[in-house]
């Protein structure tokens, strides 16, 4: 038995040596699949001779190259083809790996849709869109944006992620990032339920970077309560300007809220323990404080658009903006748009095909927020964990 293994392992490679010339571009090298330096070194006699085995180390050395060539990006720039020629099957195979697994999860449960989008906004705000926000806290990094009260218990839909990582990663390890893994999961996810009504294309190319810090998520998410010229600053110190602020905020067409993020215009509107903000239409106000009991012990959910129940299939329209005219939002952050841009308020609430237009161009951008590109970043193995 072990002659022969050891003559069939002689034969792979003298052929690997034959082969290595015509074979340095391709995806994968022949014999990455058949051979490993631990079993050629298994297999090569005491009694070789030396020029023998400085040949096949510096075949072993070769192919342990070749076995990585597909982990090294062909340039430093983000591409609608990224991954075609460093995985098999390409970037068409990433993104039906990513479709498949992606669309039977939110379909299972169409909340996922709207946790997923949130997840993409709150990753580009801080560090970049880089899969920042996915990184665990450990000992030695116990303080991360995961923690932060803007994302904590709020932001979920983090084992979507983990299902696309560990299915890519069986194929094609160590190349694709779970930064354009998150892209890609969310774009699915508009794509599934809201076809031929919310369609977009995304380039990838992006790593995944190590950074994660509560006290940036702290300092950089936007909080519910801001006014519309500190949206403005938010904004444009991302590169978004007032138009895209109007946009983006359109996310809040579908979703949920914790009670605890807009009570407070409910029951300490003037800060000092009373008040409702008078902003808000009574009749929904009132079913505000039903819903969100000044007494309450529990933080309760409720939707973000009172049109649209949290347990029906969401819908992603223009709701959003005809809920701020009517005084029918939660955030105090709603209802400034309407202080900052009446005018553009009123174009999308009469406007539904412009507004979806409009984000889908608008969450692209998103997407390239200060994204990190070769030879930055790392491609975490896994999405929680850094390398």
């Amino acid at each position: 038995m072990y002659f022969h293994q050891k003559t069939r392992t002689r034969t792979i490679l003298y052929e690997c040596l034959r082969q290595e010339y015509s074979t340095i571009a391709s995806r994968r090298h022949p014999c990455s699949s058949q051979i490993h330096q631990h079993h050629i070194r298994k297999f090569i006699p005491k009694t070789m001779d030396k020029v023998m085995a400085l040949i096949l180390s510096m075949l072993m050395a070769f192919l342990n190259l070749a076995l990585h060539v597909n982990a090294v990006p062909p340039g430093s720039a983000l591409s609608s083809t990224y991954y075609d020629g460093l995985c098999p099957g390409g970037t068409k195979r990433f993104q039906t790996i990513a479709s498949t697994i992606v669309a039977a999860k939110v379909i299972a449960d169409p909340t996922l849709i709207p946790a997923l989008a949130r997840m993409c906004f709150h990753d580009g705000w801080v560090e970049g869109s880089d899969a920042s926000v996915l990184l665990d806290f450990n000992s030695s990094f116990p303080d991360v944006e995961k923690n932060s009260p803007a994302n904590n218990p709020s932001l979920r839909g983090y084992e979507v992620i983990d299902a696309v990582k560990s299915a890519v990663e069986a194929y094609c390890p160590g190349v694709i990032s779970c930064a354009d893994i998150l892209q890609e999961s969310v774009r699915v996810a508009f794509k599934t339920l809201f076809a031929g009504s919310l369609l977009y294309n995304i380039r990838y190319g992006r790593r995944d970077g190590s950074i994660s810090l509560i006290t940036e998520a702290n300092q950089q998410l936007p909080p519910p309560t801001f006014n519309y010229s500190q949206l403005i600053t938010s904004f444009a110190s991302k590169g978004f300007n007032a138009h895209e602020l109007m946009v983006l905020s359109g996310a809040h067409t579908f979703g949920v809220s914790h009670c605890s993020s807009f009570t407070s215009r409910l029951y300490n509107f003037y800060g000092n323990g009373t008040g409702t903000d008078p902003a808000l239409d009574p009749t929904y106000a009132f079913a505000l404080k039903v819903a969100c009991p000044q007494t309450a012990t529990v933080d309760g959910i409720v939707p973000l658009d009172y049109a649209k129940p949290i347990i029906t299939l969401p819908s992603f329209d223009n709701q959003y903006y005809k809920n701020i005219l009517a005084g029918k939002v939660l955030f105090i952050s709603d209802n400034a748009l309407q202080v900052g841009d009446l005018a553009e308020v009123n174009l999308y609430a009469s406007n539904n095909n412009q507004f979806r237009n409009d984000f889908a161009q608008a969450i692209v951008k998103l997407s390239e927020v200060q994204v990190k590109l070769y030879p930055n970043g790392q491609i975490r193995a896994n999405c929680r964990k850094r390398n």
